[in-house]
């Protein structure tokens, strides 16, 4: 059907276990409904039997988990004058839409990474911006801002398929540094999410326009819709910084 360009939506009212929990994922749209609908392969009794884990399936597979794992200012005031300092992504992304309406997809996963419908000009688009302040994950972890992680990236895949299927052009808000490195990314399959990521962009079919606000580095550039993926516009803040990577980690 995704073929076809049919969109599919699934509710989940209930328990979807085993072969049944593919089914919304592999949906375009999912909606889960608060302390009854779950989505896992094995309920906590199979899990407790198969690895002797103790834990509810609310908390195994209910909507917390499937969904989690602004005062007045100039924008330019918000930027700051270092590119290496935190800012609030979101702060730009209010003043960019019409009446600071934005529709967050995935909110609490995948944190690196804002993702979201808006409008800009009464025209419907899918934003896309890398966070520069520091998250914190639902399981505690302290995620660097404007890093790709496997979450974000995924993330992003998944929201970038969305907005193809129904036709909605990409605005990509550019402040990164690259994904995420180290044993326990290496670990975590960061290079096949990333990878995915950007064989997503790459094949995007609606049209595409990018912002670079600060920083553009490496393949975090091609991840967030650089030049080599065709963009309709691209346009820099006079600060911002284009380079396969950033001159400390050059000089070492």
């Amino acid at each position: 059907m995704s073929s076809m360009g049919i969109i599919q939506i699934a509710a989940v009212m209930g328990s979807c276990v085993a072969g049944g929990a593919y089914l919304p994922i592999m949906s375009d749209e999912a909606l889960i409904v608060d302390k009854t609908g779950s989505i896992f392969l094995a309920g906590s009794y199979l899990v407790k039997a198969a690895i002797g884990e103790s834990i509810d399936n609310e908390t195994l597979g209910g909507a917390t988990t499937h969904c989690e794992i602004s005062g007045e200012e100039e924008i330019y005031g918000i930027l700051p004058k270092s590119r290496t300092d935190q800012y609030d992504m979101m702060e730009i992304i209010k003043r960019l839409v019409d009446n600071s309406d934005f529709e967050a997809y995935k909110e609490k996963y995948g944190q690196t990474i804002i993702t979201g419908y808006a409008r800009i000009d009464g025209w419907a688009v899918g934003i896309i911006a890398n966070q520069r302040k520091v998250v914190k994950t639902k399981k505690g972890e302290m995620q660097f801002g404007g890093v790709i992680y496997s979450d974000s990236a995924d993330k992003a895949t998944r929201f970038i398929a969305n907005c193809n299927q129904k036709k909605i052009p990409l605005v990509f808000l550019q402040d990164v540094t690259g994904f995420m490195v180290g044993s326990k990314s290496e670990h975590g399959g960061i290079i096949k999410d990333g990878a995915k990521m950007v064989n997503a962009v790459s094949n995007s079919i609606v049209p595409k326009f990018t912002v670079l606000i600060g920083n553009s580095y490496g393949a975090g550039n091609y991840a967030m819709c650089g030049k080599a993926y065709d963009p309709r516009l691209i346009f820099a803040w006079p600060s911002a910084e284009l380079a396969v990577m950033g001159g400390s980690q050059a000089a070492k």
